[in-house]
């Protein structure tokens, strides 16, 4: 007996995983690699059976797809003049293959606005229960121990939270200036406040500065052209408040904050050594770099510095991660490909002032200014929401403009 999928019931069962991936992605890593490797059997079926439109591909945005190839090729490159390209293949296939899944099924196949708007919605809501739990977790111990500020992260880890923030906290600043697209006009800014809420009691100090950056950026961009600038000064300025107001009645959250211009703070200091030992790794391997996820051995077996007291195993910047395992070659295509994505965002918001745009900005920068600190593309969690995040972002920028895009554009 030949059991036939039909084209329709494929669609339909890899856009359920997708929505099931988009709600678990921010709360737990396990729970969202089963929808994950379930979508892997169908999409390799989906591939053979019915090919996408390459030239659609090519339309959406040709500059973004050069760029990240041009990367891509250049850390194929590096895994492959590595000294030990065994090591980095499974690397490769982890980062580059299973990790950008959901990005290739997005891009390929969701072309349907609806549920291009129920990912964006499950997704949001991922990270925003996330961000309620870790908020309950700050209260639970402020209330029951004498601990006046711990660092929390709801399950995902402190980090991977981190990550997500710097993101999430300039997106739900454009969904609050633009809450009468949403069903539901109250969400964004509520999940806005408890978005700045969970960043604060999360505790890191880079998030911090990138989703400051970073909505600060979207409110000089909307503040000349957009209508409702009382809106807008209202959720920019609502910001300030709120975390002035935390920081000055919690002293150890100020003593934190303080901290971020210490240099003799012991996290800085180990930061300035895992660089110092990158810069030395693209002295001695200019073009290939050590090689992909060669780091770790290089740095503790020949790169550490005699004042470092810990043994890291990355870099602690994207950037110097970069050019430390895959030379200069990798690290030119990386940071050729961050500035064409400003680029792009910037140049579409002059010219539609669709705030689609705008979000695919703060995506990208967000991501990039925290990863100048943190090499947050190595976290699961981050790398698979920033590259899931950009498909959606690219889909609703390849959509005809309707009433049924009501958030992102």
């Amino acid at each position: 007996m030949r059991i036939t999928i039909t084209q329709s019931s494929l669609d339909d069962w890899m856009f359920y995983l997708l929505c099931l991936f988009s709600l678990l992605l921010g709360i737990t890593v396990a729970g969202a690699n089963i929808p994950l490797g379930l979508l892997c059997p169908l999409f390799l079926y989906r591939l053979y059976r019915d090919p996408p439109c390459w030239n659609r591909l090519r339309d959406l945005d040709s500059g973004f797809f050069i760029t990240f190839g041009a990367f891509i090729l250049a850390t194929i490159l590096s895994w492959i003049f590595s000294e030990a390209p065994a090591k980095g293949f499974p690397m490769f296939i982890n980062y580059y293959v299973f990790r950008l899944l959901p990005f290739f099924c997005v891009l390929f196949w969701i072309r349907d606005k609806k549920r291009l708007w129920a990912l964006t919605i499950l997704l949001i809501a991922s990270v925003s229960i996330t961000n309620i739990i870790s908020i309950m977790q700050e209260l639970r111990l402020v209330l029951t121990t004498s601990q006046h500020y711990t660092r929390v992260s709801g399950f995902i880890g402190i980090m991977a939270q981190a990550g997500l923030l710097s993101a999430a906290v300039p997106l739900l600043f454009l969904g609050t200036v633009f809450r009468r697209r949403v069903p539901w006009p109250w969400a964004p800014p509520l999940l806005f406040l408890i978005s700045i809420l969970a960043l604060i009691c999360n505790g890191t100090r880079g998030a911090w500065l990138a989703a400051a950056a970073t909505t600060l950026l979207l409110f000089l961009l909307l503040l000349p052209s957009i209508q409702q600038k009382k809106t807008v000064l209202f959720a920019f300025f609502g910001i300030v408040i709120v975390a002035i107001s935390i920081f000055v009645l919690s002293p150890t959250m100020r003593s934190r904050l303080v901290s971020i211009g210490n240099m003799n703070d012991n996290s800085h200091a180990e930061r300035l050594y895992a660089w110092t030992g990158a810069y030395h790794m693209l002295l001695d391997h200019p073009v290939f770099g050590v090689g992909l996820g060669e780091y770790e051995h290089a740095y503790r077996s020949s790169y550490i510095v005699p004042e470092a007291k810990m043994s890291l195993g990355h870099a602690h910047s994207n950037v110097m991660q970069m050019f430390a395992e895959r030379g200069a070659l990798g690290g030119l295509t990386f940071i050729a490909f961050w500035i064409y994505c400003m680029f792009f965002a910037i140049r579409g918001w002059k010219k539609t002032r669709r705030p689609v745009y705008l979000a695919f900005l703060s995506i990208v920068l967000s991501v990039m200014l925290q990863g100048l600190t943190e090499c947050n593309l190595s976290t699961v969690v981050v790398s698979k929401a920033f590259w899931y995040s950009l498909a959606i972002c690219l889909q609703w920028v390849a959509l005809d403009e309707t009433p049924a895009k009501r958030f992102l554009a």
